[in-house]
């Protein structure tokens, strides 16, 4: 079954009857990655190699540095488009300079204020 036949089901399924009020496909952009490394205080290159990453987005690099400044930063993005690295390398860093260091982690079940299972007219 492919994505819009898919997609055609669950439109036509009686139990969202009323429910989805749009559809919209939004094409593809290419990846915006980052123009710059990091600026970590320790070499991460490895780590990221190993995880099979070549470059970071755009988007990382922008709150990584906002994070190494000490600037309190929100991120709220698409499922995998590399969130858990914008938190962790920082932290990674941190730790390699000074294995006593800590950090809380948050993690809100909504990113957004006021978003809820309800339906929205908005598209």
């Amino acid at each position: 079954m492919s994505l819009d036949e898919y997609i055609g089901a669950l439109k036509k399924y009686k139990g969202f009857l009323g429910d989805i009020v749009c559809h919209k496909t939004i094409p593809s952009k290419g990846a915006a990655y980052a123009l710059n490394d990091p600026g970590f205080k320790n070499n991460l290159g490895p780590l990221l190699k190993f995880l099979g990453i070549k470059k970071l987005y755009r988007h990382q690099e922008t709150a990584i540095a906002l994070i190494e400044k000490g600037i309190h930063t929100v991120i709220a993005t698409p499922t995998a488009s590399g969130k858990s690295l914008i938190y962790n390398l920082p932290v990674m860093d941190r730790l390699m300079e000074d294995p006593a260091a800590c950090a809380l982690y948050l993690f809100p079940l909504k990113a957004w204020p006021g978003t809820s299972s309800t339906r929205s007219n908005i598209c």
